[in-house]
């Protein structure tokens, strides 16, 4: 069901659970205390997607100066990248957290996982996802239900990174460029017992200034990230083959800066002016550190077994200038601790012309967030208060899918998954005019997830068809400056989806269109007597449809040129959400463009020169349900090139990043219920810079 292309591309956590957060922390950093050598961004990367054909993502090579998730999902169709505090990703309309309101962060319509770790929204907003060292980007759009993480109506990404190998080799790169661009690692891979037990070790190091300046206190690194990330694998094979291999996994991402900078929208300023004007040292310091065990054993072809444990913890805080001017010393402090166990265990089967899958899943997480700070008077001091949300959630599943041939060329599909999750919220809060306030409440969600589909295949031509529960199941919102939760219920629909592929030649291509259906609908809404900033409750307040189309194609013959496009066409639209007051009844989705395309042309010999360039382009859309104009995001056109000489042994190369220097925003948000007015993240300007990487 995948097809495979190369690429050049709430409770505070209890005792036990804090001693393992530190272990893990400690492990991390002892294992990986040593800088190793290591490899760039052009290893060749595997992308893979769940029923799509090829992808137009054949090099990321011409994505020096970036180098994460970010970076390399606007190449899949119906994909958007927007910003933080935003939707970090989407896919077909559906965002990684859905809707931007605290209560629904940990409910998430997208599932993003980094090898056997499911990301959090609020790791992946501030840490993001490093697709350093990875050798796999799997794409599975729609409904996820018999992936590694939990069941989503928007789909799965995951990155899977490279594996310890049985031979020594290394790689190192360094890079500079403008905006204050550097991105400098490498990947020491050993053999410690041939064919037995491999180790390969990664640093990386990477950042910008960000481009927005603080005016008042003349700090052009207002917005500026510095990121590390160390990770150490093993790899232990008992008996010296495939048929049984035990990978053992560490890895720790470090963030400081303010990746969470917002451009001030304001007479004297526009937001492409990247500029502010605050009186408060805006930062947001960020830890993230997992550990993981998996096991994968193959005693005959027709059997596979695979399991895997994974631990992970993350805390940070952001500090912020609460009132967006130097008028008043009102400011803002979040702290947010996350901690998580998770794992599961699948079964492959084939039974002659039958394949059965067998699985499990189970995660169990404890979140902490603390909210304090000055402000909510007309004192320049401000006054004092504070919020406290602790939440759990436990999920747990069982799932089965079979496969089996019909008639010659058919072959037709069923699975099922039981799903069950359970949240835990309890808030306190204490503001100035509402006064101390507690609440606490649980839902617990049960629901049967069906999947059907039909599979034909003739000669060079292979086509498909399938149906599937689309699910995001009742959570909990809460009002932080009002100490109150409130239910809301589950999403249910219905999506399905037809695709085909070719191939002639060196010519591959594949098309898929897709419709979806959703009834209860979860949206946000502003509280009564509520700040815009914190008081969001989530209704369930009507249906909504999603359709449209993708096409990939891709020609790489045997010279060394090769070139690919892609385009995506999606519509959204809420149907029926004036019946609840919200008058947007007919709006599309935020984070949807309607279109987008891309192309990739290079020309990359083994030795000599080489030269690649990738055109990006989306239609406009917005960025918040409920402010469609006021968050307007303008449409985006990217031009990224890279020219160099390569050797045996490493290459060097210039290239240039937003060449056509174009400004758009990756979010507008709407504080103007709080009186911070809009504000914005711009993308980048144009960065032209260097590199060399070298491996031996």
């Amino acid at each position: 069901m995948k097809s495979k292309l190369n690429v050049h591309t709430a409770r505070k956590p209890t005792l036990s659970q804090a001693e393992a957060r530190r272990l893990a922390m400690l492990v991390a950093c002892a294992m990986m205390a040593s800088p190793a050598p290591g490899q760039d961004l052009l290893e060749p990367l595997m992308v893979t997607a769940d029923q799509t054909g090829p992808p137009a993502t054949d090099s990321l090579a011409v994505l020096s100066g970036g180098g994460d998730l970010a970076q390399l999902l606007p190449f899949q169709p119906n994909a958007h990248v927007g910003g933080v505090p935003g939707t970090a990703f989407s896919l077909r309309g559906v965002g990684q957290e859905g809707t931007l309101v605290p209560g629904n962060r940990t409910n998430t319509g997208l599932t993003v996982l980094s090898g056997n770790f499911t990301r959090s929204t609020n790791s992946l907003w501030v840490l993001g996802a490093s697709n350093w060292d990875m050798r796999e980007l799997a794409v599975a759009p729609g409904p996820a239900l018999f992936g590694k993480g939990p069941a989503t109506p928007g789909g799965e990404l995951l990155m899977e990174p490279c594996p310890p190998e049985f031979t020594n080799h290394g790689r190192l790169l360094g890079e500079i460029g403008g905006e204050g661009h550097y991105r400098g690692g490498g990947t020491f891979n050993s053999v410690l017992i041939p064919d037995q037990l491999a180790m390969r070790l990664n640093v990386l190091a990477n950042g910008d200034d960000g481009g927005i300046t603080n005016v008042h206190r003349d700090d052009d690194r207002f917005a500026s990230t510095d990121r590390t990330m160390l990770r150490g694998q093993w790899r232990w094979r008992p008996g010296g083959d495939e048929t049984s291999v035990v990978d053992a996994l560490v890895e720790t991402t470090r963030l400081r800066g303010n990746p969470l900078g917002l451009a001030g929208m304001r007479p004297d300023f526009e937001l492409f002016d990247r500029r502010v004007d605050l009186n408060t040292n805006e930062r947001v310091p960020a830890e993230h550190a997992g550990l993981s065990l998996s096991i994968d054993v193959q005693p005959t072809p027709g059997r596979r077994t695979e399991a895997w444990l994974s631990l992970q913890s993350a805390e940070g805080y952001q500090l912020a200038d609460f009132d967006s001017t130097p008028d008043y010393n009102w400011f803002y402090r979040v702290g947010i601790e996350e901690d998580r166990l998770g794992g599961g265990a699948r079964h492959h089967l084939g039974l002659g012309d039958t394949s059965l899958l067998l699985g499990i899943f189970g995660d169990t997480a404890d979140y902490h967030l603390d909210l304090n700070g000055r402000g909510f008077s007309s004192d320049a001091a401000g006054l004092p208060f504070t919020s406290t949300v602790e939440e759990s959630v436990d999920m747990a599943a069982l799932f089965v899918r079979a496969e089996t041939g019909l008639t010659p060329g058919t072959r037709g599909f069923a699975g099922v998954r039981l799903d069950s999750q359970k949240r835990d919220v309890s808030v306190q809060a204490d503001y100035p005019d509402t006064g101390a306030s507690s609440q606490q409440d649980d839902v617990t969600s049960v629901e049967w997830l069906p999947e059907l589909g039909l599979e034909w295949h003739r000669e060079n031509l292979r086509a498909g068809i399938k149906v599937a529960r689309s699910y995001r199941p009742a959570g909990i919102g809460h009002a932080l400056s009002l100490g109150e939760t409130s239910r809301y219920g589950a999403e249910r629909g219905w999506e399905i989806q037809a695709d085909a592929e070719t191939e002639w030649n060196s010519l591959q291509i594949a098309g898929r269109l897709f419709h979806a259906r959703l009834n209860g609908q979860q949206v946000p809404v502003i509280v009564d007597g509520g700040f815009s900033s914190f008081d969001q409750w989530i209704l369930n307040a009507g249906s909504s449809t999603r359709h449209g189309a993708e096409l990939e194609a891709r020609w790489q013959g045997e010279s060394h040129f090769h070139a690919a496009v892609n385009a995506g066409w999606l519509v959204t639209s809420y149907d029926d959400l004036d019946d609840h007051g919200l008058g947007q009844e007919g709006t599309a989705f935020p984070n949807a463009p309607e279109w987008n395309a891309g192309a990739i042309i290079a020309w990359n010999p083994e030795t000599g020169w080489f030269g690649e360039s990738c055109l990006r382009w989306q239609e406009e859309t917005y960025a918040q349900f409920g402010s469609p104009d006021t968050t307007h995001l303008e449409a985006r056109l990217e031009l990224s090139a890279r020219l160099g000489f390569r050797w045996r042994g490493g290459e060097c190369y210039l290239f240039g990043t937003n060449l056509l220097n174009r400004d758009f925003a990756l979010v507008r948000r709407d504080f103007t219920g709080s009186g911070r007015g809009i504000q914005g993240a711009p993308n980048l300007p144009r960065i032209i810079g260097v590199g060399c990487s070298v491996h031996w």
